[in-house]
């Protein structure tokens, strides 16, 4: 497994936990990288207001951890099929 290119501002997919939105993968922005613990992030996950008592369609999530097995409550890279084609 190779381990992922991180930096602050890299978008990634947090799969997420509660009922309404566990399983499906939401985008989200790396804003701090937990330097003593590997691939551990600090994220704003967007979640366009889908989430019940959310005011916002942003929310922080302090520690989350990478995973190749997409598992709930952790981050990724953006799957091929969902990042933008390339312009011809």
């Amino acid at each position: 497994m190779s381990q992922p290119d991180l930096y602050v501002g890299k978008i990634v997919h947090f799969v997420g936990v509660s009922d309404q939105v566990r399983g499906r993968h939401l985008p989200a922005i790396v804003v701090r990288i937990l330097e003593d613990q590997v691939n551990r992030v600090v994220l704003t996950i967007f979640t366009d207001q889908i989430e019940s008592g959310v005011a916002s369609s942003s929310r922080r999530e302090p520690s989350v951890s990478y995973s190749a097995e997409m598992a709930p409550g952790t981050w990724h890279d953006i799957e091929e099929c969902h990042r933008p084609r390339e312009k011809t």
